[in-house]
């Protein structure tokens, strides 16, 4: 996948993607042990990808965030309230009120949903991971299970 790929990815996607990855064929346990490299590098290019832009979105987040509350508080300068396209506000928040606005503050909750989003795919990706590195578990059961009912009918 390339990374354009890996960002235009869903959440739901991802785990449809991991749902047909997942699948063991159990006739077949060399052919998917030699795959799991190969299935372990995909997700982990997608974690490594989606971790960095989940720090980044973080990065951004607190800077819109502390520009809100300048534009909320009265202390932003016009020349940013005209860069970003926001008219004056008319009030003055006060400090203990701040947090209430911030939090309502529909350009922050699109940083937010942004934050989240690399977080979830990150997330996914790491439980995605910890079950791949459990693979190795499933195919030495399987092969000891196919031993145990080869003895039976021998």
């Amino acid at each position: 996948m390339t990374e354009d790929e890996i960002m235009k990815l869903t959440l739901n996607e991802l785990t449809d993607h991991w749902a047909i990855d997942a699948k063991i064929d159990y006739n077949a346990i060399g052919e998917e042990s030699l795959k799991t490299s190969a299935i372990h590098s995909k997700y982990l290019k997608i974690l490594a990808l989606h971790g960095a832009k989940h720090r980044e979105a973080l990065r951004a987040r607190a800077k819109i965030r502390q520009l809100r509350q300048a534009y909320y508080d009265g202390s932003i300068d016009q020349e940013t309230e005209e860069k970003y396209g926001w008219k004056p506000f008319p009030y003055k928040v006060l400090r203990t009120d701040m947090e209430k606005f911030l939090e309502a503050d529909d350009i922050v909750q699109k940083a937010d949903v942004r934050v989240s989003r690399h977080e979830d795919m990150a997330e996914t990706c790491k439980a995605i991971i910890k079950e791949i590195g459990n693979r190795s578990y499933q195919f030495k059961a399987s092969v000891d299970w196919q031993r145990l009912m080869a003895g039976f009918n021998a």
